[in-house]
């Protein structure tokens, strides 16, 4: 293995680290290397970080951070950021990669996880529209003992279907938030409230 080919499955594991585990993400560390630019993020919060990485062939690389999913305040602006996903893309494929590897490295399970909940059996098929010298594998991250959030992982590879040495083309590393619009959220807060009111409770409710 070499040094590139260890630097960019090094980084993954750092990024699963952040993404899964809920390790503090500081934009600034160097880890993912230096920040070219950053926009803000969806919704007006948090930040879209570029960044150039010298050990690494030259890619697209992309640490996505937004207001805490999870948390249903109306003002966006005033919920924590918390990081959401990373996106890796080379302008030139890298050689040398197999998907069992990274599966084996990240640690992903042998199914994935559809945009509605729903488990699909099975990780590696043609891209859409089918192309034979194309194909995506998609994952749901195994959970550890230490595991915060579920974590879904695609990879881009070109070659065909049937396992072998591939050039590694994608990853995408995201965190499994389910999807809330400004409306869903609203009705999240008032399902909270009414449990509270029907428990008795008779102090200030949290937003």
């Amino acid at each position: 293995m070499d040094k590139q080919h260890e630097a960019i499955l090094a980084m993954l594991d750092e990024a699963m680290t952040i993404l899964r585990d809920g390790k503090s993400f500081n934009p600034e560390s160097g880890i993912f290397g230096v920040i070219k630019s950053t926009d803000e993020g969806p919704e007006n919060t948090g930040r879209v970080y570029r960044y150039e990485n010298d050990t690494m062939p030259p890619s697209k690389l992309v640490m996505t951070t937004e207001a805490d999913p999870l948390n249903y305040f109306e003002d966006r602006s005033k919920v924590a950021v918390v990081p959401s996903q990373l996106l890796l893309r080379f302008y030139k494929p890298v050689r040398g990669f197999t998907w069992t590897e990274i599966q084996r490295r990240l640690d992903l399970a042998d199914y994935w996880v559809d945009t509605g909940g729903n488990r699909q059996e099975g990780n590696c098929f043609p891209a859409s529209p089918p192309n034979d010298w194309i194909t995506i594998c998609r994952y749901r991250a195994n959970e550890h003992i230490d595991s915060r959030f579920p974590v879904n992982v695609e990879l881009g590879f070109f070659g065909p279907t049937k396992e072998g040495m591939y050039d590694l083309d994608r990853v995408k590393i995201r965190r499994a938030y389910p999807y809330l619009t400004p409306e869903m959220r609203k009705q999240k807060r008032e399902e909270k409230a009414l449990r509270i009111r029907e428990s008795g409770y008779t102090g200030v409710i949290d937003d």
